[in-house]
């Protein structure tokens, strides 16, 4: 019962940790393409923009941003080929990188013929091994996670690099892009949990389709699709993975290929993630709202734990006096000898043997 307590204690904790977690690292990111078929322009750089070299990593940012961007700068290329090596990209390709201070910026430097969406905070072209980057979301202009978000731009293009280029669903790449750069915030997990709970999830087929809805359907998709594919991690290991992009590497469709990985079709697969993810949502109303009603909710399992507690100790209480009762009849019954009491002699007498 102790144990009980302690973990919803620790359980109360964890819930204000990530209540108060920030939040920047939510915002929505974007893969363009396909390639249109006159190709697109790169745009030249600035004259205020300096490009420093990260092993075959081009990274150019504004001279004025330089103490914005130092972290980023100095995990770059190790972000890149720890990216490269989940999927099985032997060796790094040369990339360009810009970084910028706004989507502004961001909109006048990437390709004109394919513009980043608005919400975007990064955005990867894989076709021309560009990547962009933001230190300010749009709209909110909440400051980023640069290196967070360069890491989730390089894993599409790396994702891109390790499929040979074959069309696959966006919800694939998002999902392992999503893992790679450790975006699995509580937000997440509540577009998850609300989702599932109000069966607005979105079978694997259609599932690209809520990319291109408005921002509640966009969140869900991209939920939806860290979550599987973090199932699909989970099996046999994220070297599993590398594998089955190898296979379409090779020609195989993306069903193919996930029956030679995991030696089962993809909607198999996606029946027994639904029943995974039904055993772990099962406290999702809990958790599936914000601020005082999951406060609320994490306190009832609290209480709940205590009231439990305290009747376990009135069992064995209870248990407790029972066996008083059975000990003293067994005595009785076995005829135990029963003690005398002699008072203490006077103190001006001798003590005598009774």
């Amino acid at each position: 019962a102790m144990n009980l307590l302690r973990r919803a204690a620790a359980l109360v904790a964890l819930f204000l940790a990530l209540l108060t977690a920030p939040t920047g690292a939510y915002a929505q990111r974007d893969l363009v393409g396909p390639m249109p078929a006159g190709g697109v322009t790169v745009p030249a750089l600035p004259s205020d923009h300096v490009t420093e070299r990260r092993g075959p990593l081009a990274i150019s940012f504004p001279r004025a941003m330089r103490p914005v961007v130092e972290g980023t700068l100095a995990r770059a290329e190790r972000d890149a080929r720890a990216v490269a090596a989940q999927l099985g990209v032997a060796e790094l390709p040369p990339m360009q990188v810009r970084l910028v201070a706004d989507a502004a910026m961001m909109r006048r430097l990437a390709p004109p013929e394919l513009p980043p969406p608005a919400y975007a905070v990064g955005v990867a072209y894989p076709m021309v091994r560009l990547v962009l980057v933001s230190a300010t979301a749009p709209q909110t202009f909440e400051a980023s996670n640069m290196a967070q978000v360069l890491r989730h731009e390089m894993s599409h293009l790396l994702f891109a690099e390790a499929s040979g280029h074959h069309p696959l669903p966006r919800w694939l790449a998002e999902g392992i892009a999503v893992h790679q750069s450790a975006e699995n915030t509580f937000e997440r997990f509540q577009e998850l949990a609300t989702a599932s709970w109000s069966r607005r999830l979105l079978p694997l087929a259609r599932l690209d389709e809520g990319f291109g809805e408005g921002p509640t359907e966009v969140s869900v998709a991209y939920a939806q699709s860290a979550d599987f594919t973090g199932y699909l991690l989970r099996k046999e290991g994220p070297a599993r993975f590398a594998v089955m992009l190898g296979h379409v590497r090779d020609g195989s469709t993306l069903d193919e290929a996930v029956r030679e990985t995991w030696g089962s079709d993809l909607a198999r697969i996606e029946e027994d993630w639904r029943g995974d993810l039904g055993d772990r949502m099962a406290f999702a109303p809990l958790w599936a709202g914000t601020g005082a009603l999951s406060l609320l909710g994490v306190a009832f399992v609290a209480v709940a734990l205590a009231r439990r507690r305290r009747r376990n100790r009135t069992v064995l209480d209870r248990w407790e006096r029972e066996e008083r009762v059975a000990r003293t009849a067994r005595w009785a019954l076995l005829g135990r000898p029963h003690l005398r009491l002699v008072p203490p002699p006077p103190a001006d007498e001798k003590p005598t043997l009774h």
